[in-house]
């Protein structure tokens, strides 16, 4: 495994998860209930360094397995380049399409925030409930809209919330007894987005 995995491939796999962190890390919080305010944008701004490192590191590995000159073997050696060309090559591509996977993660969690169900009105047991549209600026893909809806489903009063990527809004259904809108604006604020918090409505 070691022959056919170089340092390098290894560190593009390394890069690549760090490359779209911003993404998945925060979800990732969100989801076992943890909350790092702004930890979205801090991972965001390092994200074009590791997709440079990611793209440096998987050129230099096509390099090593296709372009450079294999060394001289001897009349010793165990086993000559020709013989391990072939496997470290398909070791290569395949670790290509791990990467690419990793790369497509932003891609895939917007596809699936913009999936997400429509909610329903609330029905007449349902009167004591108010909603309020929230606009959030700062999202730069699904991941942050999921993190957003995973967060605010999670608080005390909340029943429904959606939040749409593309049009950079949150709508939340909650009970008034137990939660403002003012605190759900406040809560998002926190995580490092621009919050304003429309009219509520009864």
């Amino acid at each position: 495994m070691k022959k056919y995995l170089p340092k390098s491939q290894v560190g593009a796999l390394f890069g690549a998860s760090l490359a779209t962190a911003c993404c998945w890390v925060p979800l990732t919080l969100a989801i076992t209930g943890v909350t790092v305010a702004g930890l979205s944008q801090t991972l965001e701004l390092w994200a074009p360094f590791f997709y440079a490192l990611t793209a440096v590191l998987i050129a230099y590995s096509f390099w090593v397995g296709f372009l450079r000159k294999a060394p001289e073997c001897g009349p010793c050696d165990e086993e000559s380049p020709a013989l391990t060309a072939r496997p470290a090559r398909i070791f290569f591509f395949a670790h290509l399409a791990l990467v690419g996977l990793i790369l497509a993660v932003p891609a895939m969690m917007t596809l699936s925030a913009s999936s997400t169900e429509a909610i329903e009105a609330p029905t007449e047991d349902q009167t004591f409930l108010s909603a309020v549209d929230l606009t959030i600026g700062g999202m730069d893909c699904g991941g942050c809209a999921l993190t957003i809806e995973r967060t605010l489903r999670n608080l005390d009063g909340v029943h429904a919330a959606q939040v749409d990527f593309a049009a950079a809004r949150a709508h939340v259904t909650f009970e008034d007894a137990l939660v403002s809108a003012d605190a759900l604006a406040s809560h998002t604020a926190g995580l490092g987005y621009d919050v304003t918090a429309d009219d509520c409505t009864h």
